[in-house]
């Protein structure tokens, strides 16, 4: 378990603070966010470069996304794979460990690549377009049963968190920083020798910036990160378990 505290070691930013709930706060939350739009829905892959099976499920998933924009794809790269014979070019043992917390939360023993982990809540392989959209629609109902129901938007540099349900529990504030750009990697030795893998969407950190216990709360957001990255900010019930709302910022 102390290692999968180092998932999330980085500084934590200022508190978070309860701000009133009031007409003009609910007037921008319905213009940022779209009363009616669909929620935006985290999908995390966890994948390796040594292995072979992974590769069809990211194409698909590069494919399949695209027409949906409320899913959103991050992409781990995962490190036990890497006496195969081939060292993964982006892994790292935080993905490891984040994988692992689910794989602990759902109470299973083992892990495995290719693996699509839908809001924390529903997850599979993942290698047809179909079973993708299955553990989305799974993950949605698993969403509603937690009834769960929270808005995020930004107001300067503030992420707002408006909680329509009288959530209880405590939650972490993550913000996730990714790579969208396409990257190809030639693998030259294992499973996947000869073939060129393209990845989208890498993660590059995970910081914990908060946390949250329900009721209306902002956080302050830290000043960009590196140019060409882009961040989503979620919440979740601690390590390994469900996101309750997302949002890019």
């Amino acid at each position: 378990m102390d290692a999968l505290k180092n998932i999330f070691s980085h500084k934590t930013a200022s508190p978070m603070t309860v701000f009133a709930s009031s007409e003009s706060n609910n007037q921008h939350t319905l213009t940022a966010m779209g009363h009616d739009a669909e929620p935006l829905t985290i999908i995390e892959l966890f994948q390796s470069q040594g292995c072979s099976s992974c590769p069809p499920t990211e194409t698909n998933l590069h494919t399949l996304l695209p027409q949906t924009p409320n899913l959103l794809l991050l992409t781990y790269d995962v490190t036990y794979w890497d006496h195969l014979g081939w060292t993964d070019t982006f892994g790292n043992q935080l993905w490891d460990h984040r994988q692992r917390a689910y794989s602990a939360k759902w109470g299973r023993r083992n892990v495995f690549t290719p693996q699509v982990v839908v809001d924390g809540v529903a997850d599979g392989v993942g290698n047809g377009k179909h079973e993708v959209l299955e553990i989305v629609a799974k993950a949605k109902r698993e969403r509603l049963g937690l009834g769960t129901k929270v808005e995020l938007f930004v107001k300067g540099r503030e992420l707002m968190i408006r909680d329509e349900a009288g959530e209880k529990g405590v939650y972490d504030v993550l913000l996730v920083a990714f790579d969208p750009r396409e990257q190809s990697v030639e693998i030259k030795r294992g499973e996947n020798r000869g073939r060129t893998l393209a990845h989208w969407n890498l993660v590059k950190e995970i910081r914990k910036i908060g946390e949250w216990r329900g009721g209306n709360a902002r956080v302050s957001l830290p000043e960009n990160l590196e140019y060409g990255l882009e961040r989503v900010v979620i919440l979740q019930a601690g390590v390994g378990g469900a996101i309750a709302a997302a949002h890019r910022v």
